[in-house]
């Protein structure tokens, strides 16, 4: 396999079925599902189009979403930990998180998110997020975003902006927004105990 200390942008990563390690993460690159696929621990996706294709996807851990493209596609994706859209790497060592290009494609009435842990959000820019306007999307940890001001200085906009007909489901039991980068136009709280946001959320 191949072995980096630190993680680097490409347009395309073709593995050859070869592992693509960075630091202390083995990055995946993306593929297109033909059935439903449970996968056990956590999942790196570090390049490409990761494309659901109307199947469902567990990830029995976090989802560490470095660069690359999710497309849900009809389908559903169930992660059992944190989704974390940053890049993990090390540095002299240390291990350490830097901002993402990655990005999620939500466009159909099936499409369906569910987050069992965080939504933690550390964007490249803040258009990152700007696919998705269908479905459904529930989370029940808490919403972390950290604007980074050299990389969202020249940008403007949301990093997590849910426009169209997405719905948005709290349902946590008590849950925090932290940051001012997300937009919801349906949010539903359903959190049973408190909801704290530091930042405009509608």
């Amino acid at each position: 396999g191949v072995y980096s200390e630190n993680y680097f942008f490409v347009s395309e990563l073709i593995k050859n079925d070869s592992t693509f390690t960075i630091g202390i993460a083995d990055y995946q690159c993306g593929y297109t599902l033909t059935q439903d696929t449970t996968i056990s621990g956590d999942y790196y996706l570090g390049y490409g189009v990761l494309n659901l294709n109307g199947y469902k996807l567990n990830i029995e851990g976090d989802l560490i979403h470095a660069n690359g493209q999710i497309i849900i596609g009809g389908g559903e994706l169930n992660v059992s930990g944190d989704y974390i859209q940053k890049i993990k790497y090390l540095d002299n060592g240390q291990e350490k998180w830097t901002a993402s290009k990655g990005s999620i494609v939500m466009n159909q009435s099936t499409d369906k998110v569910q987050i069992a842990g965080d939504l933690d959000l550390y964007p490249y820019n803040k258009n990152t997020y700007s696919k998705i306007t269908n479905g459904a999307l529930y989370i029940q940890g808490d919403i972390h975003y950290l604007d980074d001001y050299f990389y969202n200085s020249y940008s403007s906009g949301y990093c997590f902006e849910v426009l169209g007909d997405c719905n948005v489901y709290l349902e946590g039991d008590s849950q925090r927004i932290s940051g001012d980068g997300c937009r919801f136009a349906n949010l539903h709280i359903q959190t049973t105990g408190s909801l704290v946001t530091d930042g405009s959320v509608i």
